[in-house]
C-alpha cells in the first residue's frame, strides 16, 4: 500500500496525502456544510504547503546557482494555467446554456477576473463568500487560486530582496513580515471580515509560515527527503509527536470552525499550526506511512484537478435540477467531480506539466498565457456587457433601446431585482417592435436622476 518510490530526492510522499485530505475536506463542505462545518479550512493547508513548497524550489535553485525567474514562472505556468483555463472555458459555456441572462454575466465577469488572477478582488465586490448564491456562481472558489498567483508573483521578489541582507537576519525578516500580516488579518477580520476574508494581505500569513519551513535551519527535509523509518510514531521521537498533534489541529479546525465565525484571524491558528507541525515532523512514524499510502498520494496528486471541478460541478447541477431528489443531486456531484477531475489531471494536466516544463517549450508557455490573456478576458467582458443590462452603467442613469418606428415604450424599474430581467425584456422589445427604456440599477435607487439627465437616444 505504499506509495511506489520516486526517484526525485525532494519528493514527500506525505505532502500527497495531506493534500488529500485538505480538498475532501473543501468537498465535503461544500457539498453539505453540516457534515464538516470547517471543512472549509482545507483552503488554508493548501496555503501552507503551496508555501514551503514554492520556497524550497526557490532556495534549492538559489542554493545550487541555477534559479532564474523565468523558469520559476515558467513552471508556475505549466502547473496552474493549462488545467485552470480548461476548467474556466468549459464553465463558462455549460452557464451560458444554463444559467439566466444576469447570472451569466456575472459568470462571464468572473471568467475575466479568474484569468486576470484577481478572483479574489470581483468576489470580493460581490460580498461574503459564505452569503452568496452557491448555485449562481460557478468560479467562486477561484478566489484561493488567485490568491496563491498573487503570492507567486510577489514572494520571489521579495525573497530576492531578503538575500541582500545579511544571512542572519533573512529569517527575522521573515518572521517579521509573517507577524505583520497575521496582526492585520486579525484586525481586519474583525474590522472588515469580508476584505479579511478574500485579500492576500490577510492571507500572506498562512503562506509565509509554510515558507518558514523550508528556510535552511528551519525544517531538514526542505533540502533532502527525510529518512523513512518503520518506528511508531510515539516511539520515533519529538518530530512524530509534533506530526500527530499537527494532524490532529488540522481535525479538530475541520470540526470547531464554522461559517458563522470571523475568520481567517486567529481562527486560522489551528489548521496553519497544524500543517506547519506536520510538515516539520512527518519525516516517518505513523503519520508518515498513513498519508503515504498509494490511494490518499493519488487523490492528493489530483487535487487540484478536483479543487478545479467540484465546485462548478456543484453549481451547476444545483442550478439546473432545483427540483430534483437531493441524494440524486449528491449522487451526480461526485460522479461528475470524478469524472471531470480525471480527465482534466490525466488528459490536461500531467501532459501540460511535462510539455510547458521543459527548457525548449518556455516560450510556448508564455505565449500560451499571453495569447488566452488577449483572447479570453475580452470575452467574458463583452459577454457580461452584452447579458448585464444595467442603467448605473451610463452617465445619464438611463439605458435606452430604440426600435425603429415603434410607437409604445416597454420600461424596466428596479434595483437589482430589476436588472436580472433586463435581457428579457430586451428580448420582449426586440419581439413585440417596441422601445425599451431600463431605469433599473443594482444596489441603487432607480430614480436618483443626476441634475441633468442625457438622453442616450
Amino acid at each position: 500500500m505504499s506509495a511506489a518510490a520516486t526517484p526525485h530526492p525532494h519528493y514527500r510522499p506525505e505532502l500527497d496525502g495531506l493534500r488529500a485530505i485538505a480538498v475532501l475536506a473543501v468537498m465535503v463542505f461544500h457539498l453539505h456544510a453540516a457534515w464538516l462545518p470547517g471543512g472549509f479550512a482545507g483552503v488554508d493547508v493548501f496555503f501552507v504547503l503551496s508555501g514551503f513548497l514554492v520556497t524550497s524550489v526557490i532556495l534549492r535553485g538559489r542554493a545550487k546557482g541555477h534559479f532564474s525567474y523565468a523558469q520559476f514562472y515558467q513552471r508556475r505556468i505549466a502547473r496552474i494555467f493549462p488545467a485552470y483555463l480548461t476548467m474556466a472555458v468549459v464553465t463558462l459555456a455549460a452557464a451560458g446554456m444554463t444559467y439566466s441572462s444576469w447570472d451569466f454575466a456575472s459568470t462571464a465577469s468572473a471568467f475575466s477576473a479568474s484569468l486576470l488572477s484577481i478572483s479574489n478582488y470581483y468576489q470580493l465586490s460581490l460580498g461574503n463568500y459564505f452569503q452568496l448564491s452557491p448555485d449562481s456562481q460557478p468560479l467562486l472558489h477561484c478566489w484561493s487560486l488567485s490568491v496563491e498567483e498573487q503570492f507567486y508573483l510577489i514572494f520571489p521578489l521579495l525573497l530576492a530582496l531578503l538575500f541582500r541582507t545579511p544571512p542572519r537576519a533573512r529569517r527575522p525578516l521573515l518572521i517579521l513580515i509573517l507577524l505583520a500580516s497575521f496582526a492585520h488579518s486579525c484586525r481586519l477580520t474583525l474590522s472588515l471580515p469580508v476584505p479579511g476574508f478574500y485579500l492576500l494581505t490577510s492571507r500572506a500569513w498562512e503562506m509565509l509560515a509554510g515558507s518558514l519551513l523550508a528556510f535552511p535551519g528551519s525544517n531538514p527535509s526542505a533540502f533532502q527527503r527525510p529518512p523513512a523509518t518503520t518506528m511508531p510514531g510515539w516511539t520515533a521521537g519529538f518530530p512524530g509527536i509534533l506530526a500527530s498533534l499537527g494532524m490532529g489541529l488540522v481535525l479538530l479546525s475541520f470540526f470547531v470552525l464554522n461559517e458563522h465565525q470571523p475568520f481567517p484571524g486567529w481562527r486560522a491558528l489551528l489548521p496553519v499550526l497544524g500543517t506547519a507541525a506536520i510538515i516539520r515532523g512527518a519525516s516517518g512514524g505513523w503519520l508518515h506511512q498513513l498519508l503515504s499510502v498509494r490511494p490518499m498520494v493519488l487523490i492528493g496528486q489530483m487535487s487540484y484537478s478536483l479543487y478545479l471541478w467540484h465546485w462548478p460541478v456543484y453549481s451547476i447541477i444545483d442550478h439546473s435540477l432545483p427540483y430534483q431528489n437531493p441524494g440524486v443531486r449528491l449522487v451526480l456531484k461526485i460522479m461528475f467531480t470524478v469524472l471531470g477531475a480525471g480527465a482534466c489531471h490525466l488528459l490536461i494536466e500531467k501532459p501540460a506539466r511535462r510539455f510547458f516544463n521543459l527548457p525548449r517549450h518556455r516560450l510556448t508557455a508564455f505565449l500560451l498565457l499571453g495569447t488566452a490573456l488577449i483572447l479570453f478576458v475580452p470575452l467574458g467582458h463583452r459577454l457580461s456587457a452584452r447579458h448585464y443590462l444595467d442603467a448605473s452603467t451610463t452617465k445619464s442613469g438611463i439605458l435606452t433601446f430604440p426600435s425603429p418606428g415603434a410607437t409604445r415604450t416597454l420600461m424596466l424599474i428596479g434595483d437589482s431585482q430589476g436588472t436580472m430581467y433586463g435581457q428579457l425584456a430586451r428580448d420582449l422589445a426586440t419581439a413585440h417592435g417596441l422601445n425599451l427604456v431600463i431605469l433599473s440599477k443594482a444596489g441603487e435607487d432607480p430614480l436618483a436622476f443626476p441634475s441633468e439627465p442625457q438622453s442616450e437616444l
